[in-house]
């Protein structure tokens, strides 16, 4: 049975000791930013990832004999984590990490829906064309993400950035384009998950 996950013991220890995100980022070798979505749920975390933060924590992956999962599950499918060396020699038959990609059952499965986006690449919201977009459904923007917004019959994908009471609207779709600004925005979802096809 799990009692805790790996994802949120990291950001237990990295609080109990009074360490912000960019005090482990300098620590484990990534970004602060990166470290920011895995904690939130808005990415996947990386192997170079969890690797260091295993380090971090000084404790192993399966400690106690624990499934290791970042949140609570998503298509509950686990993924061997594999070394250098057991690519090289194929050995497959002594994998002893396994990582399983973050499940979103928290969100309920009625209230979430996918969409394939086809814009250009956003590579600094870790979007790329053709990826998969899971939003988990809203009524209203409500907090910082990337939203599903139907106006007028058309669908569009917006950044939204809340501050003093206003939100600030951009269209994902690679291209520069000036800000519209609103004190309200009625959205059909948030997005939570990203899933990119590199192939």
């Amino acid at each position: 049975m799990i009692t805790d996950s790996f994802l949120s013991k990291f950001i237990r220890m990295r609080k109990e000791r009074n360490m912000s995100v960019e005090d482990v980022a300098q620590v484990i070798g990534i970004s602060a930013d990166a470290i920011r979505k895995y904690e939130s749920g808005f990415s996947v975390p990386s192997v170079e990832f969890v690797l260091g933060a295993e380090e971090f924590m000084q404790t192993s992956a399966l400690s106690n004999n624990l499934e290791n999962t970042f949140t609570q599950g998503h298509f509950g499918s686990k993924i061997p984590l594999l070394t250098e060396y057991d690519l090289i020699n194929d050995c497959s038959d002594r994998v002893i990490y396994y990582l399983e990609i973050p499940h979103l059952e928290k969100y309920g499965k009625n209230n979430l829906f996918a969409l394939r986006y086809t814009g250009a690449d956003v590579p600094d919201k870790g979007i790329l064309h053709n990826s998969t977009l899971i939003f988990v459904r809203c009524e209203k923007v409500d907090r910082d993400g990337i939203y599903a917004i139907v106006k007028r019959e058309t669908l569009s994908i917006k950044s939204a950035t809340l501050k003093n009471g206003e939100i600030r609207l951009e269209v994902l779709d690679g291209k520069r384009r000036a800000p519209n600004f609103y004190k309200t925005s009625k959205a059909s979802g948030r997005l939570v998950c990203c899933i990119n096809d590199y192939e």
